[in-house]
């Protein structure tokens, strides 16, 4: 999950408990925030008129935001006709009044490129906010592909301070989004983590939930961490059968009680609140380092 800091102090074998710490990461706010950028001179020759509606085109098209930040462009777009060269976009759901100059990530429909804000006429007063797919690829909407419109099947980037969509292909990606509701409690049960949507333009973001599946750098049952006390950026995933891997994943659940059989440790989310499992379930391999310096000490 998309999304915090993260170190905490070394394991203890204890009844029931440990101090083993985690931040689940990528439940840090993604930052969702566009500019409206210069309006398009367009010479089309059969320009619509009238209220924006959905199949009219623009004279934009968006590209892949190629390993940046999601933060979300918007520009000013101009309708023309769909059979003019100019097209380069078909408006595929009017969101309504633009909100100026940011955008705070509009529900648009899956495999939307982008959003853009279009004046019906020159004497309108305002916008209108639209979604936009390109008329010819490639599709930065289309699913994994890393565009800056989240949707189910898109992948995003841990951070510490924001959470951005990447490639599934791209090495640093963090998660799958597997829902995008409105709430943590709506997540499917295929859901390890979750990511929030956050908009500093002002208004409310439609369904900010993103809930967040086991593909990527995210921790998973059956996987084996590195010694989490040194863990900067948040845990890391090891071979099983390295020296480096302290302890194996056997469950993430909501409650210690809820821990499978052969749980030696658990670690808990600092965040409670915004975990969507906030206890993850482990068997311990081996020392960590902090116990290994104290084991000198005495």
């Amino acid at each position: 999950m998309p999304g915090g800091p993260y170190p905490g102090p070394p394991p203890q074998a204890r009844a029931k408990t440990s101090p083993w710490v985690f931040v689940v990461a990528g439940v840090a706010a993604v930052l969702v925030l566009g500019a409206v950028v210069g309006s398009v001179v367009l010479s089309a020759s059969a320009e619509p008129d009238g209220p924006v509606k959905a199949d009219e085109c623009v004279g934009v098209r968006f590209d892949l935001q190629q390993g940046k930040s999601s933060m979300q462009r918007v520009p000013a777009a101009e309708r023309v006709d769909c059979g003019d060269a100019t097209a380069k976009g078909k408006i595929v759901k009017v969101v309504g009044p633009s909100t100026g100059f940011s955008s705070s990530s509009p529900d648009c429909p899956d495999g939307a490129d982008g959003v853009a804000a279009v004046r019906a006429d020159e004497k309108a007063a305002s916008a209108t906010q639209v979604c936009v797919r390109n008329v010819d690829g490639p599709h930065p909407g289309d699913p994994g592909a890393g565009g800056a419109m989240f949707s189910v099947g898109d992948c995003v980037k841990s951070s510490i301070a924001f959470g951005s969509e990447v490639a599934c292909t791209d090495k640093e990606s963090y998660a799958k989004v597997v829902a995008r509701v409105n709430d943590k409690a709506e997540c499917p049960s295929t859901a390890l983590e979750i990511m929030e949507l956050r908009s500093f333009g002002g208004g409310e973001t439609p369904r900010p939930v993103l809930c967040l599946g086991g593909e990527g750098q995210i921790v998973s049952v059956g996987e084996c961490i590195t010694d989490p006390s040194y863990s900067v950026g948040g845990l890391k995933t090891a071979a099983c059968g390295s020296n480096s891997a302290v302890a194996k994943v056997l469950g993430r659940t909501r409650a210690k009680a809820e821990c499978p059989s052969g749980t030696t440790h658990h670690l808990e989310a600092e965040d409670k609140e915004k975990a969507l499992l906030p206890v993850m379930c482990v068997k311990k391999l081996r020392p960590t380092l902090n116990e290994r310096i104290r084991g000198l000490a005495s």
